[in-house]
């Protein structure tokens, strides 16, 4: 008897430490995957999500441009043809054709004078005034005045319109990264993930408020062309005041500097190799492999 319940107690005891030893597999399991999944979403807020003071101006004007973009400058054959009469159909495909060639002509043109005589920081500033004074033309002759004087208006608003939709094609993603790299030229290549960061950082510093401004362009209710005015003209007004506001932040030299540059290679170095290599010539300025170490030397 004693020994059948010895036998007894022992395989109850066995049978304890095995459930035991299950739960504690299965409790493991759970935890060790909720912390990889933990870690997997930090690491992609991490690549896709950068924050600092200067980017963060700086995109608050890209999501308004891109509110402009899409409520208004888009579509504004359809505001011209619901305010002219309908003989001059014509007309208003001709005065849009014409403005959108004039504002791809002027991106070069701004392009060229950012980058030879006037710093980008002042180009936005510029052209930005004159998108407001162009906004706030068109609204304030919807609002007060008749339909005939508010068509004579847009010929001296568009010019307006097409100079602040240049400045942002030829300068605004441009300081925007400037700003970005002249902030990451302290970090070195070494570190894990930097490269990829560098990258994906890069792309989504622009995607994200430009889509962003797009879906508010889709979700906010605008009854009429006047609604459309005031709300593009506070926009841009706020968010470029708020641009100008952060001046002290921002690196507004026309010239990139030695390790702003060297940020910007390593990146489109990296960026070539992944691509294939090979099949573009990355043309830089040359320097002396002296200043660096003899590993990062070596992938020069």
């Amino acid at each position: 008897v004693l020994l059948a319940m010895r036998g007894f107690f022992k395989a109850e005891s066995i049978k304890r430490v095995q459930t035991l030893t299950r739960a504690g597999l299965e409790w493991g399991h759970r935890n060790i995957l909720l912390y990889t999944c933990i870690v997997s979403v930090r690491n992609w807020i991490g690549n896709y999500y950068y924050f600092s003071e200067a980017t963060t101006r700086i995109r608050a004007l890209v999501c308004s441009h891109s509110f402009m973009n899409h409520a208004l400058v888009n579509i504004l054959i359809t505001y011209l043809t619901d305010n002219w009469s309908t003989t001059h159909f014509e007309m208003a495909a001709l005065v849009t054709n014409v403005q959108e060639g004039v504002s791809g002509i002027m991106v070069i043109v701004l392009a060229h004078i950012s980058g030879t005589h006037m710093a980008r920081f002042k180009m936005i500033a510029s052209t930005n005034a004159a998108y407001f004074l162009g906004l706030l033309l068109l609204w304030i002759c919807s609002q007060f005045m008749s339909t005939h004087i508010e068509a004579k208006v847009y010929y001296g608003a568009a010019p307006l319109i097409v100079l602040g939709e240049a400045g942002r094609s030829a300068t605004l993603q441009e300081f925007l990264e400037d700003q970005y790299f002249s902030e990451q030229k302290e970090r070195t290549s070494t570190e894990e993930n930097y490269l990829k960061r560098l990258e994906t950082r890069k792309e989504a510093l622009w995607r994200h408020p430009w889509f962003l401004g797009a879906l508010l362009a889709v979700l906010l209710p605008t009854g009429s062309w006047t609604i459309t005015f005031m709300i593009s003209a506070i926009l841009v007004g706020v968010t470029s005041f708020v641009f100008l506001y952060g001046y002290s932040c921002y690196f507004v030299s026309r010239r990139i500097d030695e390790s702003t540059w060297k940020a910007r290679q390593d990146y489109l170095q990296i960026e070539q190799e992944q691509r294939g290599g090979g099949e573009v010539c990355i043309v830089t300025r040359g320097t002396s492999s002296s200043s660096y170490s003899p590993e990062e030397a070596q992938r020069k």
